[in-house]
Parts: C-alpha cells; structure tokens; sequence
C-alpha cells in the first residue's frame, strides 16, 4: 500500500469484512450505495468515472474486481470524465449528491436525487455557472 492506494474494509453485523476492489479506487457510502470514485481504468469504465452500486448486493453477489463488466445491469454511471470535463468534487446532502464539475474550465454542478424506496439514482439537473464563473457547494450537518 501506497500513499495512492489503499485497500477498504467495512463493519458488517459485527463482522471486518474486505471489499474486493482495485487498491487506488476512492469509496464511501451514500444510503445503501457504495460509491466508487475511478482513478484508473476498470473494465469499460474510465479513470475519473463515479460509479454507484447497491452495497448489500455489491457484497453478497460481486465481491469481486474481476467481474465488474458483469455488474453493468447493477451499476448507475453518476459521472463519466471526457478530455476537457474532470470531476472536482462531490457533495452529499440527505437525498442527493451534488457534483462539482469543470467542464472546459467552466465549473457546472451536477444533482443526483437517490430513491431509496426503489434502489434508483434519478438526474435531477445540471447548472453551468458561466463564461468566466466558478461554482462550488458544501453541506454541514
């Protein structure tokens, strides 16, 4: 392990259990997501790609760095970087995430509303601050 790279654990039941992901991946949790922040290439997803993945059934059926093409069905794509678009930052609130992105040099936010009652990532709207802007967003709580 490196200052890059490190390797995820998470208190289940009572029960250390390690998660099965590449070592310079970033992770939390989001309600019953798991969010994976990409900073390399993974299968068919790019370095700086957001991924979101139910956790209970990330553990119980894909543990796994091997499969993660097999796990497309499973997987919301929350943000996918380009040539000239990079992910900054994220920001959680109770129901959603909103995304700090530079998108040629302009900053944009990105919303994300999570439906817990259906397992589901709903876009809720994109703002670009302007020509010349810069826009960011913080929570406390």
């Amino acid at each position: 392990l490196t200052f890059y790279t490190s390797e995820h654990y998470f208190k289940i039941n009572g029960e250390i259990v390690k998660l099965n992901l590449p070592e310079d991946v970033e992770v939390s949790t989001f309600a019953d997501q798991l969010l994976i922040e990409l900073r390399k290439d993974w299968g068919s997803y790019d370095a700086g790609s957001l991924i979101s993945i139910q956790f209970d059934k990330f553990l119980e059926e894909h543990n796994n760095i091997d499969v993660i093409d097999d796990l497309k069905s499973d997987i919301t794509l929350l943000f996918r970087p380009l040539p000239e678009r990079s992910l900054q930052s994220k920001t959680e609130t109770k129901n959603c995430i909103v995304l700090t992105v530079l998108d040629n040099v302009v900053s944009q936010l990105i919303v994300w509303l999570y439906d817990s009652e259906n397992h589901e990532w709903k876009l809720r709207g994109e703002l670009e601050a302007g020509k010349n802007g810069i826009v960011d967003v913080s929570a406390s709580g």
